[in-house]
């Protein structure tokens, strides 16, 4: 079994508070996105259970209370439910040929939710 010295742990320490550093200058986190993956792959994705409505799509409960507290800090919060997402879409669609899983998905970080990614 491998023990870590004291000192090991403290170099350990240093470069992990180096890397926050290095990708929050000053440590003022300001914005905070939480995404929600959708429940299933592609693959397991079944078109018809989904258009009847018979998939769980219950609210990311856990997630919220994150969020509430960090808007009651004084964060920009925001949430992206791409389960959602993906059920609303399907929904919506007139065929299963129409429904693409992944296009329903894959575009929507960079487009609906550009004001929260990191400031370049």
């Amino acid at each position: 079994m491998k023990t870590l010295l004291a000192t090991d742990m403290e170099d350990e320490k240093l470069a992990i508070e180096d890397e926050i550093d290095r990708l929050f200058p000053g440590r003022c986190i300001q914005r905070f996105l939480i995404v929600i993956p959708p429940d299933a792959d592609k693959q397991m994705f079944n078109y018809s259970t989904a258009k009847r409505g018979r998939y769980w799509n219950f609210p990311p409960y856990g997630p919220g209370l994150l969020l509430a507290h960090l808007r009651d800090d004084g964060l920009k919060v925001d949430m992206l439910n791409l389960n959602d997402e993906v059920l609303k879409a399907c929904q919506t669609s007139a065929t299963e040929e129409e429904f693409d899983f992944d296009q329903e998905w894959m575009p929507l970080s960079p487009r609906r939710f550009a004001d929260s990614l990191p400031i370049s």
